[in-house]
């Protein structure tokens, strides 16, 4: 079997980088995959121009990081319903800043994507870093947030568009602000405008002003790479310690097909502070303390 030489190119400081000399149709070897992997743990998304898969082809790419999981309110085609299609005819422009399906337990690893058909313009798409994101963080808020949970629940807006009536996305989930990544032990922040709702050891004031903060710390354009797509083109992005945009400014069609990988559930934290309890002092609150 011919190895495959592979030109990495980073596209921004933050994250990101382009992959050449890569035949992602043919039976990749463990020296591939590991090259492969080595590469997102290190670029967080990466692209891969001029593939072109098929279904079928997205699928066995999708399988070599591992299982796929599929989620029965996702917008997925009939004849292959492990494959995820995002058309903006279909109002499926993913606009808003957010990490994919926070509100499960067991958010993805992270997700394989072709990009089917372009507008004439427009229609690229941001990633940002979310390792940078919390490292940048003042050292006073680090250790704030390193005690703090967060609620993620999946937006009604979106239950509007489910294709599947008899489908549940669930009432959220509880999930630690900030995460160790469980491959590179690096810390990340872990809330997102589209699924994080409230912390819940916090006020609603402080909750909602604190996550507004992170939300603008994080999408600091210092920490985002934008891709812009041609057809063919296959992409593949680490959902634990990234966030991706749609940039909304086009007309037309645009198809994405998309598969996502499955991973464990993410490990769970005791906040050494209770819920907050409206009337009561902060201390008051803190576990073991009366």
């Amino acid at each position: 079997m011919q190895k495959t030489k592979l030109d990495i190119r980073p596209l921004a400081g933050a994250l990101g980088a382009e992959i050449r000399g890569a035949d992602l149709r043919r039976l990749l070897d463990e020296d591939d995959r590991k090259a492969f992997r080595r590469a997102l743990l290190d670029h967080l998304v990466i692209f891969f121009p001029d593939q072109g898969l098929s279904n079928e082809e997205l699928l066995a790419f999708g399988k070599t990081w591992g299982a796929l999981a599929t989620y029965d309110f996702s917008p997925t085609l009939d004849a292959d319903p492990e494959v995820v299609e995002l058309a903006a005819s279909s109002g499926k422009t993913a606009d808003i800043w957010h990490t994919d399906l926070t509100h499960q337990p067991d958010p993805p690893l992270g997700s394989v994507l072709t990009m089917v058909r372009l507008p004439a313009v427009g229609g690229d798409t941001m990633w940002l870093n979310q390792y940078l994101s919390y490292e940048r963080l003042s050292a006073p808020i680090r250790n704030l947030i390193d005690g703090l949970t967060a609620i993620h629940e999946y937006p009604d807006r979106l239950r509007k568009g489910i294709k599947n009536k008899d489908a549940d996305p669930g009432n959220g989930t509880e999930h630690a602000v900030v995460q160790v990544h469980p491959e590179t032990g690096r810390k990340c922040l872990y809330v997102n405008r589209m699924y994080t709702t409230r912390i819940p050891q916090l006020s609603p004031s402080e909750s909602h002003a604190l996550l507004q903060m992170l939300f603008a710390h994080s999408e600091d354009s210092r920490n985002v790479v934008r891709y812009r797509w041609s057809e063919g083109t296959t992409a593949v992005w680490d959902n634990r310690c990234t966030q991706h945009c749609v940039v909304n400014d086009f007309e037309g069609e645009r198809v994405i097909r998309r598969v996502t990988i499955a991973a464990d559930p993410l490990a769970k934290i005791e906040s050494p502070w209770g819920n907050y309890v409206p009337g009561q002092s902060s201390t008051s609150t803190m576990m073991g303390v009366t």
